[in-house]
């Protein structure tokens, strides 16, 4: 599968739920923006793990932004999801009339970022954009630092897991301090 095969979805709209594409190494991140557009409505759940080519960028995540009813999302092991990406999924706009809104993903439930190069700075935009979530993986994310682990924890509270593994702030001390 490459950028080449999903240009035939240009223009054209499906009532897709799901899309896993994990490990998919010829789709890049401009590809799959693209291809998001065919079922920006209907798309419940996308798994994009292990996407660690350059060319997978998080420019995507300006169009999934208008995926409003997202209820997982799974890039774990895609470094390219980085902190542009968590500002442009909370950019994402619709405009009813002449009211413009920033829904974000309310139904977003689960969310599975391990490996990502995003830091502290976005933490508060996807808890703005995801409010919902009860289930987040940020395992070596080494740019989170204790004010993300936080943030999360408190802003999120329906939140019945977090996986924090091998971030660097995490040791026992910051663990005592969370209970």
């Amino acid at each position: 599968m490459s950028d080449e095969g999903l240009a035939h979805f240009t223009d054209k709209t499906y009532p897709l739920d799901s899309l896993i594409i994990n490990g998919c190494n010829g789709i890049s991140g401009p590809g799959l923006k693209q291809w998001l557009f065919s079922f920006k409505d209907t798309l419940l759940d996308l798994e994009a793990a292990l996407m660690d080519q350059e060319s997978f960028s998080s420019v995507f995540m300006e169009t999934l932004g208008g995926c409003f009813n997202l209820e997982t999302l799974d890039v774990v092991g895609s470094k390219g999801i980085d902190d542009d990406g968590a500002r442009k999924l909370n950019a994402a706009s619709v405009t009813v009339g002449q009211l413009v809104a920033q829904p974000g993903l309310q139904f977003c439930h689960t969310l599975k970022l391990s490996g990502a190069t995003i830091g502290d700075a976005c933490m508060p935009l996807l808890v703005k954009t995801m409010p919902n979530l009860e289930h987040v993986e940020i395992a070596k994310c080494e740019s989170i630092g204790e004010f993300g682990v936080k943030e999360l924890i408190q802003k999120c509270i329906k939140l019945t897991y977090i996986d924090i593994n091998k971030i660097p702030i995490v040791n026992y001390a910051f663990l005592d301090e969370l209970k």
